[in-house]
């Protein structure tokens, strides 16, 4: 039997927007960020709901602006019956308030969706909602899953510390109305007291917001928003962070939202007017009864002070209620007087609130994550937290992660092969080394078969794998993300101290004499590798499923501790990959590539994808902390690490699904996106670091159809090092079949500069024609100039984006000019993937092509050890000079040897001819 709505407001408001298929079976988060039709080209139509939705996962703050077409002018006398129809359906859409559209789309995500929308909201610096009354006769629903999503720089006396706001113990500061107020706007005032008066941040939206002319619906009206206040140090307004609420509507026809903001708030601030008095003294009690504070905003112009100071003495004492009379003040000095007295009341109270514990609110209300799905998920990772937190940091991977710890062996073994396969120029001794070596690898994948069967599995991979396979999808997504969440935020806590002392050998060593400075940077190269050692996230532990299926696939044995086949394992995975975390294709501890795992969970995704025929690669390359991964997630609604305290290491892969729509467009259903770490890591050796690099973009270029080269302002160095070495690796690798593309990304850049950077850009590109040239020539083969090796023009494959925030943390939204460049650079990409079918036929030529190309890397190794093309030429005229002389000498002492023996010949002759 098919569920039924109780709730006809949020029906017609769903059927209004198209979306009423999605309540009962809720938008996933991987239908959510699919590739649609208008994304591809602007012109093609898209409805309200999808037009936020759009915008809103790509940090546009505008996102509530929707543009409808006002149709209700349109002539319709000489228009058909179909067409009077659609007609009346427009006009029907165009009676959308934008807050409906907000709260419409919430409630149709599921607890995944829900939660990327609240954090999309949050980067925007705009209200998310808190509270909904789906069902009328009920309690509201209270939304506090979301929030675990979303975290903020609270400022402290050393810097800012980024935390999880739900889990922060803070005071409330809530708003609320009683009767109509046509006078000042609440929800225009919230943004005041947060933000100043003079360059005012939507975060509520407001009667002056655009499309707010148009009526709301009934959905509205006792919504509960929530934002917050973080200040920056420097602004003196508030001195710690604090929860605001908002309340839609009328309180006095909202008890049961009252209560739940008499629950959570420490101060409540009622807009009313005297008339209006007698109105809130319900709302009033029942705030009091809950400990809260409360200050009356009188918008009288001419109130009766007599009057108020005679209904407050009536209610409370001045303890507990006290009132901001309006009269003829300016909105500023309304704004002033209103955060005095709150810091006043604030001050009569020690009431707080933490809006993940549970106990915040009465057991009548209903919040979402008292639901056994939840605990239960909580439960489980609050396990593996505890036994990471319990665990010694020194000995933590070691005792959790004891695979990776023998793999990081058996990786130097391989490079160790590689070098000798190399340069070993004795094929006996090659022999001999090569055995050695393998039978070393071997030894090294025993060893950690031998650790499983005598030790078990790591408890938490195991916990993991219980979780994944004995659950069904929903409880699995919302125990996958409660687990990263837990674990990032692990990190951020334990890695905090290294910041701190990070930052204080930076400023000994910027006040350091030379050999002093030296000394420092020793340590900070340490402080890295330390922080490396620290880190555990949920990576780490997708890292290790990885070495166990390669342990039992090499050695075709199941552990007995393992409480599924191992051959379910890449299944797993791809459950994983495709609700939005990435897969590593590259281990960025060891630099190698799993190959056997890779391969078994992209042949695994073919089989769950159902054979796709064609897919688009596209990667992004960069310096380190260049603002890659926020570039990718902007511009797809990716969850490519950006924080947590860690920096990406390695390469990983994630999915973007095409909608059905755009698939023909396209002529393909996926695309692979690619995101490394950073080149010119600090932790690394320079020559490290050259190769390392080298290696890098030969890989991720080699894997793409197109690749974003992401750089940090004007400076294109990295083009000129690296890029000519990544067309010699081509060369040596007999690999110029290819022909992949490159884009070119300025971050922080004003597109005023553009003329200046063109000019400085064909400068750049004759000098890797040159340089092409001459790896060409070194290789001895016919010339080509950079663009017949990868297609790349200045003009027409350069683009210039803004900075990320509009403004200073804490409270700095993302920037409309970021949104609306990085959306500007994936229409150009798009554009430049229409116009050419797609290199790979399906995930498992991705596979291939990924083991052919490492392995073609790691052959020839020899040019990635270089910074330039012309270093290499040098390297190979010093090498042809070196065994010049020394076939030279050779040849010397061979001669020498000839006529050593020949007259030793001669001297035995003579000696026996005199007998």
């Amino acid at each position: 039997m098919a569920a039924s709505f109780v709730n006809k407001d949020i029906e017609i408001l769903l059927e209004k927007l198209d979306l009423k298929k999605y309540y009962f079976n809720k938008l996933s988060r991987r239908e959510m960020y699919q590739v649609q039709p208008h994304m591809i080209n602007e012109n093609t139509e898209c409805s309200p709901a999808w037009q936020f939705i759009t915008e809103i996962t790509r940090y546009n703050y505008r996102a509530r602006n929707i543009h409808l077409e006002d149709i209700n002018t349109v002539d319709t006398s000489q228009m058909s019956l179909r067409e009077r129809r659609k007609n009346k359906e427009k006009q029907v859409i165009t009676g959308l308030h934008p807050m409906d559209i907000v709260v419409a789309v919430f409630l149709i995500c599921d607890p995944i969706a829900k939660q990327d929308l609240a954090m999309h909201l949050w980067g925007c610096k705009l209200a998310i909602p808190f509270s909904i009354n789906e069902v009328p006769s009920e309690e509201p629903s209270i939304f506090t899953w979301p929030l675990h999503s979303i975290n903020g720089h609270i400022f402290q006396e050393d810097g800012f510390i980024e935390k999880s706001l739900a889990n922060e113990k803070m005071p409330c500061l809530s708003f609320i109305r009683v009767g109509e107020n046509t006078d000042l706007s609440k929800s225009h005032l919230i943004n005041c007291v947060i933000g100043g008066t003079e360059k005012v941040h939507p975060m509520f939206f407001h009667r002056d917001s655009e499309g707010s002319k148009c009526i709301r619906s009934k959905v509205v009206e006792g919504l509960i928003e929530i934002g917050w206040i973080l200040p920056s140090g420097s602004d003196d307004r508030f001195n710690r962070p604090r929860l605001v609420s908002n309340l839609r509507g009328d309180s006095a026809f909202f008890h049961r939202q009252i209560e739940i903001i008499g629950h959570m708030s420490t101060v409540t601030v009622c807009l009313c007017t005297t008339a209006n008095l007698s109105k809130a003294k319900p709302v009033i009690g029942e705030l009091l009864s809950q400990k809260a504070k409360v200050i009356l905003l009188i918008l009288d112009k001419n109130p009766d002070e007599d009057r108020v100071i005679e209904y407050l003495d009536t209610i409370s004492s001045e303890e507990q209620i006290d009132a901001v009379m309006k009269t003829d003040k300016t909105l500023p000095g309304v704004v002033q007087s209103l955060i005095h007295t709150v810091k006043v009341m604030e001050q009569k109270t020690c009431k707080t609130v933490k809006l993940s514990d549970h106990k915040t609110f009465s057991m009548k209300f209903k919040v979402d994550t008292r639901n056994e799905l939840y605990k239960k998920a909580f439960e489980r990772s609050e396990e593996i937290i505890s036994l990471i937190e319990k665990t010694d940091s020194k000995d933590r991977k070691q005792v959790l992660l004891p695979l990776q710890e023998i793999y990081l062996k058996k990786s130097k073994l391989d490079c160790e092969l590689y070098e000798i396969n190399r340069y070993e120029t004795n094929i006996k001794t090659r022999n001999t080394k090569c055995k050695r070596i393998s039978e070393n690898i071997t030894q090294l994948r025993k060893e950690q078969f031998n650790h499983i069967k005598k030790h078990g599995i790591s408890a938490p991979v195991l916990t993991v794998l219980s979780q994944l396979s004995s659950k069904p999808d929903p409880y699995r997504k919302v125990f996958l993300r409660t687990l990263k969440l837990q674990l990032d935020n692990l990190s951020r806590v334990q890695l905090q101290p290294f910041y701190r002392k990070y930052k204080s050998l930076v400023s000994k060593a910027n006040k350091a004499n030379e050999h002093k400075r030296a000394k420092l940077y020793q340590e900070l190269l340490y402080l890295d590798h330390e922080k490396m050692f620290m880190s555990f996230g949920f990576e780490h532990i997708l890292r290790e499923i990885g070495q166990l299926y390669e342990i039992c696939e090499s050695s075709g044995s199941q552990p007995k501790h393992l409480p599924v086949s191992y051959q379910r394992l890449p299944e797993y995975a791809v459950f994983i990959l495709l609700e939005g975390y990435p897969l590593e294709i590259l281990d960025g501890e060891v630099n190698e590539v799993p190959q056997k795992w890779v391969n078994s969970v992209i042949n695994q995704l073919q089989i769950s994808t159902k054979d796709p025929e064609n897919v688009h690669v596209m990667s992004v390359l960069g310096i380190q902390s260049s603002g890659k991964s926020t570039f990718l997630n902007t511009m797809f609604g990716l969850q490519f690490a950006v924080s947590a305290g860690r920096y990406t290491r390695g390469a990983y892969l994630q999915v973007i699904e095409l909608n059905a729509s755009s698939n023909d467009q396209f002529k393909a259903k996926y695309i692979l996106l690619i995101d490394t770490e950073g080149l010119r890591a600090t932790d690394m050796t320079s020559t490290d670091t050259i190769k390392h690099d080298n290696e890098f973009s030969t890989l991720v270029i080699g894997l793409s159809d197109i690749t974003v080269i992401n750089l940090m302002g004007e400076n294109a160095t990295y083009l000129r090092e690296n890029l000519p070495i990544v067309v010699h690796a081509f060369l040596r690798m007999n690999l110029v079949g290819l022909h992949p593309k490159c884009t070119i990304v300025h971050h922080n850049v004003d597109k005023r500069n553009k003329d200046k950077l063109l000019e400085q850009g064909r400068v750049l590109e004759e000098v890797l024609n040159d340089l092409t040239k001459r790896a060409c020539k070194m290789e001895k083969v016919p010339n080509r100039s950079f663009r017949d090796m990868i297609e790349f023009t200045i003009d027409e494959n350069t683009d210039y984006i803004p900075a990320l925030l509009a403004g200073e943390l804490p409270m700095a939204p993302v920037s409309t000019g970021y949104s609306c460049e990085v959306k500007n650079v994936r229409t150009m990409l798009f554009k430049s993937l229409l116009k050419s079918r797609p290199y790979l036929t399906g995930f498992k030529s991705f596979s291939k092509r990924l083991e052919n190309l490492w392995a073609a890397i790691k052959t020839d190794c020899f040019v990635f050890e270089f910074r330039t093309t012309f270093e290499t030429e040098m390297r190979l005229q010093l090498d042809q000079k070196y065994f010049s002389i020394w076939k030279s000498y050779l040849l010397k002492i061979e001669e020498l040897v000839d006529k050593y023996q020949d007259m030793k010949l001669r001297k035995l002759v003579t000696k026996k001819s005199n007998r």
